[in-house]
C-alpha cells in the first residue's frame, strides 16, 4: 500500500497556546470571555498515564518459568500535564484553573485601572469544580532542507497538539532573587464533545477521536494571539 502522508517533518519549539472554556456538557465555548490565545508559553510537559495489561506467570518447583500469559494490552488513560508560562495573565489563570478575577474599584484604584482586572485568586475549598478547558499547543514543523532549499507552499509549517479536556491547578511558586516561574499542573482526559473545537477549525474529514486524551495534526497556520496590539507580541487576555 503506498503512503498517504502529507509530510514527515521534525518538530521544534512551542509557539502558541490556545485555551477554550468547556461547558458543563464539555463542549468548547466560543465568544467573549471563553478563549485566550497567547505566545506567553514557555513549555508543556505531557506524560501518558498508562494502565498496563494484566500479566500472569507460573514457575515450577525449581524456579523456572513454566508459562507466561498476558490479558489485553496497555491502555493510555490520560496525560499528566505540567505547564510553564512566561507572562502573568490573570484572565488566563482564571480560565485554566477556575479561580476568580479581582477588579479594581471605582474610587481608590488609579483611574486607568478602574473596572479592569488587576488580580487573580486561586480556587479554594468553596470554589465549584471546573468543567475543564480545551488546551492546544502549536509547534513548528521542521525539515532537513538546508539553507538553499525552498519548501513548497503546501508543505506543513506547523503542528497542532490538542488536549481536549484539561484540568489544571496552580503549581509551586518560589519568591526569590530570580525570574518568577508560573507553573500549572494537572491532566487531560478524552472528550467526545470536543467536536470541531471552539474555533471550528478542525480540518479533518473524520470526527474528533472520542477516546483520545491527546491528538496532534498539521496546521496550515498559527492562530492570531489575543490583544496583540494592547499587550505586545505575547498577547493575552480574553478574545473579545
Amino acid at each position: 500500500m503506498p503512503t498517504n502522508l502529507v509530510a514527515t517533518p521534525g518538530q521544534l519549539q512551542a509557539c502558541i497556546l490556545r485555551v477554550s472554556r468547556l461547558s458543563a456538557a464539555c463542549v468548547p465555548q466560543s465568544g467573549s470571555n471563553n478563549i485566550i490565545t497567547t505566545a506567553g508559553l514557555v513549555s508543556v510537559q505531557a506524560t501518558p498515564d498508562t494502565e498496563e495489561a494484566t500479566k500472569f506467570e507460573r514457575k515450577n518447583g525449581c524456579g523456572a518459568i513454566a508459562w507466561q500469559a498476558e490479558s489485553g494490552c496497555d491502555k493510555i488513560k490520560r496525560y499528566n500535564l505540567t505547564v510553564e508560562l512566561a507572562t502573568t495573565d490573570f484572565e488566563l489563570l482564571e480560565l485554566i484553573t477556575g479561580g476568580s478575577l479581582i477588579l479594581a474599584n471605582e474610587s481608590t484604584a488609579p483611574t486607568a485601572w478602574q473596572g479592569k482586572v488587576i488580580g487573580f485568586a486561586s480556587p479554594g475549598n468553596d470554589t465549584a469544580c471546573p468543567n475543564g478547558v480545551s488546551m492546544e499547543i502549536f509547534t513548528k514543523a521542521t525539515y532537513n532542507s538546508g539553507s538553499c532549499t525552498t519548501l513548497g507552499e503546501d508543505t506543513p509549517q506547523y503542528v497542532r497538539h490538542i488536549f481536549p479536556r484539561a484540568f489544571l491547578t496552580p503549581g509551586d511558586r518560589a519568591f526569590e532573587d530570580d525570574v518568577a516561574v508560573i507553573n500549572l499542573t494537572g491532566y487531560s482526559t478524552p472528550n467526545p464533545a470536543w467536536m470541531t473545537g471552539a474555533t471550528g477549525d478542525w480540518i479533518s474529514a473524520a470526527s474528533f477521536p472520542s477516546d483520545s486524551a491527546y491528538t496532534q495534526m498539521f496546521a496550515p497556520s498559527l492562530p492570531t494571539v489575543s490583544n496583540a496590539g494592547a499587550y505586545g507580541a505575547m498577547g493575552g487576555g480574553y478574545t473579545s
